[in-house]
C-alpha cells in the first residue's frame, strides 16, 4: 500500500495539467511513495494527449477516464474508490503544491495521529483563501479552537480510515459546494483530530479559467442548497455543547450570504420558495445570539431576515449598493452602543432585534505606528487610526497605556495632524515617561500601548500595532537615566513577539547597570599597570573571574590582558588638586560639589592589569579597553569609563622611560579609555 492517493479531477485543462502534475511527481516525500490518480471529465481539448504524454513520462500516473459530468464530485468518487493510499489528498488541475507538501503533512499526521491535516494555502491571480487557520503549527488539535472548520476546500490530506468509516463520499447530486459537504461531514467525524502546516507553502490555489472553470465553480440551479442545509442539518444532530455549535453554524451562515447574492442579489435570477424554506428550516432552530455575534452586522441581517421568510425585505437589501465587501457605516445612540447603519433597524414591520446590528463590541478599529524615536526624555511617536464606519472628526483621542497587570492606566493627549478620510485619521502624541503619570514615572512593569476614541457615550479601543518597531528600519526607542532619590531608571519601547503590537518594559531600580572604570594608571620602565574596578548587573554564587581586554578599532583583533582581584578602587576620591566628581557624568571641567553619583554595589570587584613592553611589541593603532566578565559559561565584555574628575592628561606616563612604551592612554569624548599603540 502506497502512502498517498492524490486524486485530481480534470475537464479540458492542457495548459496547466503540466504544472500541476510534476509538482506531484517532484514531491520530496518520493514518487515511490505517492500514487497519482488523474480522473478525466471527458475532455474535448488536448488535455487527453497530455495526460497520456505524461503518464509515459511517469509511472505513478495512472489516467482514469469517464463520461462528462460537468462536476468534480463524480470525478474525485472514481478516484476514492480507485485509491490505494493510506491517506488521500485532493488536488485542482489548476492549481498546483509546494516541493515539501506531502512529505510535511504526512509527518504531522503520523507524529500526532490526525485524521485531517490541513497545509498552507496560497492565493494566486486575485484568489483569497481563509487565513485565520495557518497562524501557528499544530500537531493535533480541534476544529474550534484552531478555526480549522472555517476553511471549507477539499485541499486537504484525509486519513483513508476515515473515509471508509463514514462511507463518504462526494454528493454528485450538490450541484455546488460539495467539497463543503465532504469537510464538514469529515470534520464532525474527527473532531479533535486535526494537524495544521501553517509554516511552508502547501497549496497554491487559482482562480479558474476556461472550461476548468466548469468544474470548479458551476453554481446549478438555485433550488440546491444541499452544501448549506446538510452540513447544518449535521450539526444540530451532532453532540456538541452550545458554544461549539455556534463557532460552526456561523460559517454556514456565510454560505447563506453566497446564496442569496447569486439568486437574489446582482445576478437577479429568482430561487425557488422552497430553496429558503429548506434553508430556514434547518437554520432557524440554531440561530441563536452566540452564532450571530460570531458574524458581521450584513451576515446576521441577511440570515434573520431569510429565517423569518421576508424575501422582500431580503430583495430589497440585496439589489441595494450594500452588497460590497466595505465596511457598514456606524450609527449610534443615547446609551453608547454602536450599530451598523443597514436597513430595518428598529423598524417595527421588519422586527429584527438590535442585537443584529450591534457592533459595540467588534468594532474593527486599528491603530498602526508609523514613527519613534527618544526626544529628550519622552517618547516620541506619529501613526494612523482607522475606524471603519465612524466619522473621525467628530471623535476625541487619546494614547492610552495600560499596565499588562491591569492595576493601572495612564491616559494621554493626541494631536490630530490630518484627517485622510471619513474614518481615517493621522496623529502625534509623546510619552513622557518619567513625569507622565500625573508627574510622577512610569511604574516598572509592562505597559501596554492603544488608541481610545470617544464619541458621545461610546468608545472604542484599538491596540497600536508596531509595524517595524524594533527592526534595522526603526530602531527601538529606550530611556535610561539614574533618578536621584530611585536609583536606574529604564523603559525601553518595543513590539511584541504575538501580534507585534507596541508595549514599554520598564525596569525599576531593583536592576543595576554593568559597569566597568579605570581609576588610574601607574607606570614603570617597562610596564603600564591599569587600576580599577566593576560589577556585574547582579549578585550570585557563582564565581566570577576578570580580565582587561584590548579591542583594535575596525579589526577584530584584541589582547586579553589577566589581572589581579584587589579592593574596589576609590573612584570618588579625586587628585587632591581637583573638587570630587562623579564617575558616571557631570561636567568636564571640575565642579564645587559632588553630584549624585550610581551607589556601588557589594559585589563589585577592583582589578589591576599589566601591559607591558613585550605585548606592545610589534602593535600599532587604537585600542578600547573592555572589562571581560566570565561567570560560568556567561561572558559579558564591558566598555571601560574614566572618573569625571579624570582628564587625559592623568593617564599619561610621566617618566621618559615610561613614555619608551609608547602607549598613550586617552579619554574619549564619551568619556571611555582608550589607548594609542
Amino acid at each position: 500500500m502506497v502512502d498517498i492517493s492524490v486524486i485530481v479531477p480534470v475537464y479540458n485543462a492542457e495548459t496547466t495539467i503540466e504544472r500541476c502534475l510534476t509538482s506531484v511527481v517532484r514531491q520530496s516525500i518520493g514518487a515511490d511513495r505517492i500514487e497519482l490518480l488523474v480522473v478525466d471529465d471527458g475532455s474535448i481539448d488536448a488535455t487527453p494527449a497530455e495526460l497520456s504524454r505524461l503518464a509515459a513520462q511517469h509511472p505513478v500516473i495512472t489516467v482514469l477516464t469517464i463520461d462528462h459530468r460537468g462536476k468534480p464530485a463524480a470525478a474525485r468518487n472514481t478516484g476514492i474508490e480507485r485509491a490505494r493510499g493510506r491517506f488521500l489528498y485532493f488536488l485542482d488541475a489548476d492549481d498546483w503544491l509546494g516541493e515539501e507538501t506531502l512529505e510535511r503533512m504526512l509527518t504531522l499526521a503520523e507524529r500526532g495521529g490526525a485524521d485531517i491535516v490541513l497545509g498552507k494555502i496560497v492565493g494566486v491571480g486575485g484568489r483569497r483563501p481563509a487565513t485565520s487557520m495557518f497562524r501557528e503549527t499544530v500537531t493535533r488539535g480541534n476544529i474550534f479552537d484552531t478555526h480549522a472548520y472555517r476553511n471549507q476546500v477539499v485541499f486537504k490530506l484525509f486519513r483513508r480510515d476515515l473515509i471508509d468509516r463514514l462511507g463518504l463520499r462526494f454528493d454528485e447530486e450538490a450541484g455546488y459546494g460539495e467539497d463543503i459537504i465532504f469537510v464538514s461531514a469529515a470534520y464532525l467525524a474527527a473532531p479533535d483530530s486535526i494537524a495544521i502546516v501553517a509554516d511552508y507553502d502547501c497549496y497554491y490555489w487559482t482562480r479558474a479559467q476556461g472550461d476548468q472553470q466548469e468544474l470548479s465553480r458551476t453554481y446549478q440551479a438555485p433550488d440546491r442548497v444541499t452544501n448549506i442545509v446538510e452540513p447544518v442539518r449535521r450539526i444540530r444532530a451532532a453532540d456538541l455543547d452550545q458554544a461549539q455549535r455556534d463557532v460552526l453554524v456561523a460559517r454556514h451562515i456565510k454560505d447563506v450570504v453566497g446564496f442569496l447574492r447569486r439568486w437574489v442579489g446582482v445576478q437577479g435570477v429568482p430561487a425557488a420558495e422552497s430553496a429558503f424554506d429548506r434553508i430556514a428550516a434547518e437554520l432557524s432552530p440554531v440561530l441563536t445570539d452566540g452564532a450571530l455575534l460570531q458574524c458581521d452586522p450584513y451576515e446576521r441581517l441577511s440570515a434573520v431576515l431569510l429565517t423569518k421568510h421576508r424575501r422582500d425585505l431580503l430583495a430589497e437589501l440585496y439589489t441595494s449598493d450594500l452588497v460590497s465587501d466595505r465596511a457598514a457605516q456606524v450609527t449610534f445612540s443615547s446609551a453608547g452602543r454602536f450599530y451598523a447603519d443597514l436597513p430595518h433597524l428598529r423598524d417595527p414591520d421588519a422586527g429584527v432585534p438590535d442585537l443584529v446590528y450591534d457592533v459595540t463590541d467588534s468594532l474593527d478599529a486599528s491603530a498602526a505606528l508609523e514613527s519613534a524615536f527618544k526626544d529628550e526624555e519622552d517618547f516620541a511617536l506619529t501613526g494612523r487610526m482607522e475606524v471603519p464606519g465612524l466619522p473621525v472628526k467628530e471623535m476625541e483621542f487619546h494614547l492610552m497605556l495600560a499596565r499588562r497587570d491591569g492595576s493601572e492606566e495612564v491616559e494621554l493627549p493626541v494631536t490630530t495632524l490630518s484627517y485622510a478620510a471619513f474614518d481615517l485619521l493621522t496623529w502625534r502624541a509623546r510619552i513622557p515617561v518619567t513625569t507622565c503619570d500625573d508627574g510622577s514615572i512610569l511604574t516598572p512593569g509592562v505597559w501596554d500601548v492603544s488608541l481610545v476614541g470617544r464619541i458621545r457615550e461610546a468608545t472604542v479601543r484599538a491596540r497600536l500595532h508596531g509595524g517595524d518597531l524594533g527592526s534595522h528600519r526603526v530602531p527601538a526607542p529606550a530611556f535610561e537615566e539614574y533618578l536621584p532619590g530611585y536609583g536606574l531608571y529604564e523603559a525601553e519601547m518595543y513590539s511584541t513577539s504575538r501580534g507585534h503590537y507596541v508595549a514599554i518594559g520598564v525596569a525599576g531600580r531593583h536592576r543595576t547597570p554593568a559597569r566597568a572604570y579605570l581609576s588610574g594608571v601607574t607606570w614603570h620602565d617597562d610596564s603600564a599597570q591599569l587600576v580599577g574596578g566593576g560589577w556585574s548587573g547582579r549578585d550570585s554564587t557563582m564565581p566570577l573571574t576578570v580580565s582587561l581586554v584590548l579591542s583594535q578599532r575596525g579589526t577584530s583583533q584584541e589582547i586579553e590582558l589577566p589581572t589581579t582581584p584587589t579592593d574596589f578602587p576609590p573612584l570618588l576620591d579625586p587628585p587632591a588638586a581637583r573638587a570630587p566628581q562623579s564617575p558616571d557624568g557631570g561636567a568636564a571641567s571640575p565642579a564645587s560639589e559632588t553630584p549624585w553619583a550610581p551607589p556601588v554595589p557589594d559585589w563589585a570587584i577592583g582589578f589591576t592589569a599589566t601591559f607591558t613592553a613585550e605585548l606592545r611589541e610589534g602593535l600599532e593603532g587604537t585600542w578600547d579597553c573592555y572589562l571581560r566578565l566570565r561567570r560560568g559559561r556567561d561572558l559579558r565584555d564591558i566598555r571601560v569609563s574614566a572618573p569625571t574628575y579624570a582628564t587625559s592628561a592623568d593617564l599619561q606616563p610621566l617618566t621618559r622611560k615610561a613614555k619608551a612604551l609608547h602607549c598613550s592612554p586617552y579619554i574619549t569624548g564619551k568619556r571611555n579609555v582608550s589607548l594609542r599603540l
